[in-house]
């Protein structure tokens, strides 16, 4: 429900003034006015305006700041410029609600408002300078009943052409959610759950595939807490092809996730038969075709499962082989191929603790303790179950492989934290071959009580190098590192720091994969941002002495927009920066 409170009319300084004029001069003194007992009224300070929202487009920036106590206003502006234009002034901010967002194509914004103030947000599209505002929806619900509970729903989406929109209403008020869509000039209005009685249920109910011809929704009757049904449906946006894509579904049994392939020609989906274990099915999206992928589940059945992003295959975990028992198998999308990628030759029931598809589908990684008993270790294996390889070296007793480990943005590296060589915390980096060919140790020289940061890995978008922070013995982030993939030219990439000081979370990569973006709280209601060379080679203060609480690159990475206070100041600015610290524009 929108809180925004009703805008309010300001006396001006020269209505004042007259006012008291209009007094007649003997009822003055009984005001009190000019009496040297009385106090003076210390007038309130002035608002302390916050920036939000702020989304990135090709060719304009679109944000929201709050000008007055829950009263938002929406703006679009130019990047290099001080080119603004007002979009709503009754913008409703929640961030758990997709109230805001740039059309694929960049040359729409779509947002929630509230503009007649009755309580209930409407539904709007504009163009991305403003000027062009079409109504889509007047009734757009905020909360959905879940588990007996109202919560925040993502209640709006965009088409992947930016043709069209998609959005949860309740045109009847009869209390059910209704998932419809129209053109963004507001015809062709489309209701995509026609002839269904159920809302949706979950607070994220629809998936659209990526090519953007259909739309996935789970519905359920009745309540999650008694005697319920559910449903998962696939439709087109024009509301034709309306089918039920699960099998037939016992009371009260469930439907757990479901997911598109990556080239949208299934949708695999767990359920769950109440008393039964939870069963793997991939089927079309037009519900012709509907595949059994799991069958041997004994107490549990399928946890979690993943399409091969070349959508060739797909894993899955589940407890085939002893009660609770998670094992880790594939399987090709006809089912024809059902392969166990855990071994049980060292350990007779091993564990399984993590696991994920390389990005180019060639292997499946892993940590279990299949070698040795209650040892976890890192493994991959090509996705038909041949050619295992241990990625980490020999462990010494008592070594430790840590569950943070990652894939590199192609596949073709695995990076891990390791206890091999001492059992100092995490101290020890390694970069392998996802065929475990080469692995290649991080040469590090740590101070006591320094330790890697196992939430600041990230492996640059084209592989060139892994980025990696150093935690001080305070637990703060102190200085970021790079490093080839082999494991040498470590470079340090930020400035030193003091102690006390630490580096934010995330990091932002440029489009090129050359530069990163970082924030350092330096105490005393400072944080100052900074872009540096991925290679250690160069770093630039874009902002040394402000409060900065947010920062992006433009889309083609040719400047860095950021939200900061400036010092004396209460409230915040929006600004664009060269990606050397010149050329600043205060776009708010």
């Amino acid at each position: 429900m929108n809180t925004q409170t009703p805008k309010t009319s300001f006396i001006t300084s020269s209505t004042l003034i007259f006012s008291l004029y209009a007094i007649p001069v003997s009822l003055i003194s009984s005001l009190g006015c000019g009496s040297s007992s009385n106090t003076p009224v210390e007038p309130p300070p002035p608002f302390a305006a916050q920036i939000s929202n702020v989304k990135i487009g090709a060719s304009r920036i679109v944000f929201a700041v709050e000008v007055a106590n829950s009263r938002f206003e929406l703006f679009s502006a130019d990047p290099t410029s001080v080119n603004r234009a007002g979009l709503n002034d009754s913008f409703s901010p929640s961030t758990d609600l997709r109230p805001v967002d740039i059309s694929p194509n960049g040359a729409l914004v779509a947002y929630r408002a509230d503009k007649d103030d009755n309580g209930i947000d409407e539904l709007y599209v504009n163009s991305i300078s403003g000027g062009n505002e079409v109504l889509i929806s007047s009734e757009m619900p905020v909360t959905a009943l879940v588990g007996g509970e109202q919560i925040p729903v993502n209640n709006w989406q965009w088409a992947s052409d930016s043709a069209r929109i998609i959005f949860r209403s309740d045109p009847d008020s009869d209390g059910v959610f209704e998932i419809q869509t129209t053109l963004v000039d507001g015809s062709g209005l489309a209701t995509l759950s026609q002839d269904l009685t159920t809302q949706c249920f979950s607070s994220d109910c629809w998936k659209l595939s990526g090519d953007g011809n259909f739309l996935t929704f789970l519905v359920q009757n009745g309540d999650v807490n008694a005697t319920a049904t559910q449903q998962l449906y696939s439709v087109a946006l024009d509301g034709t092809n309306l089918v039920e894509l699960n099998h037939t579904l016992s009371s009260n049994s469930r439907i757990h996730s479901w997911a598109f392939s990556e080239d949208n020609s299934l949708v695999g989906y767990i359920s769950q038969d109440v008393g039964s274990p939870n069963q793997l099915y991939a089927v079309t999206p037009d519900g012709v075709t509907r595949t059994l992928i799991s069958s041997s589940g004994i107490a549990l059945g399928v946890t979690q499962f993943a399409f091969a992003p070349d959508s060739s295959a797909i894993a899955f975990s589940e407890d085939a082989n002893l009660n609770s028992q998670i094992s880790l198998f594939t399987n090709l999308i006809d089912a024809n191929n059902r392969t166990e990628l855990i071994e049980h030759i060292d350990v007779t029931n091993p564990k399984l603790f993590n696991w994920q598809w390389s990005a180019n589908s060639q292997r499946v990684a892993f940590i279990s303790d299949m070698r040795t008993q209650n040892v976890a270790e890192l493994f991959s294996v090509e996705g038909d179950g041949e050619w295992y390889r241990k990625i980490n070296p020999n462990l010494l007793p008592n070594g430790v492989v840590n569950n943070e480990w990652q894939w590199s943005t192609s596949g073709t590296y695995l990076s891990f934290f390791a206890d091999i060589e001492s059992i100092t915390a995490y101290d020890e980096l390694y970069i392998a071959s996802a065929d475990a060919s080469t692995q290649n140790k991080v040469s590090l020289t740590l101070q006591s009580g320094v330790t890697i940061d196992p939430q600041s890995i990230l492996w640059l978008s084209n592989d060139s190098r892994l980025l990696y922070q150093l935690q001080n013995s305070q637990g703060l982030n102190s200085t970021i590192y790079s490093v080839l993939p082999n494991g040498t030219a470590n470079q340090k990439v930020s400035h030193d720091l003091t102690a006390d000081m630490n580096i934010q979370l995330p990091l932002e990569e440029s489009s090129d994969s050359s530069q990163i973006l970082f924030r350092v709280d330096e105490g005393s209601g400072i944080v100052s941002l900074h872009n540096a060379s991925t290679d250690g080679s160069s770093i630039f203060h874009l902002s040394n002495i402000d409060n900065v609480v947010w920062a992006d690159w433009l889309t083609d990475s040719s400047r860095v927009i950021y939200v900061a206070t400036r010092p004396g100041e209460t409230s915040q600015k929006l600004f664009s920066v060269l990606p050397n610290g010149t050329s600043e524009v205060t776009l708010y």
